[in-house]
């Protein structure tokens, strides 16, 4: 069986969905992963970006960068989209 993982309050309760991965948690948010694709929670387990994209990085000021094909865009931490993707990182 495949470990799924899942986000919990200090009281043990489950307050997010259930993730193949919950990972790099930074300025109050986390990405998941399921079936290969990534989104962010955040601290309250709510799904703030869906997991539909290849590569999701947070910075430290709550910006959220993420891929597209082999184009990257910026999300505020809410999943408000402040740039579409058309950034070609290297």
């Amino acid at each position: 069986l495949l470990k799924k993982e899942f986000m919990v309050n200090t009281s043990g309760q489950q307050i997010s969905a259930t993730y193949d991965r919950i990972y790099n948690i930074e300025a109050g948010c986390a990405i998941v992963e399921t079936d290969y694709k990534k989104g962010v929670i955040n601290k309250k387990g709510e799904e703030t970006i869906p997991p539909h994209y290849k590569n999701i990085m947070i910075n430290k000021n709550g910006t959220i960068w993420y891929q597209e094909d082999k184009l990257w865009g910026l999300f505020k931490q809410d999943g408000q989209k402040i740039i579409n993707p058309i950034l070609k990182l290297h």
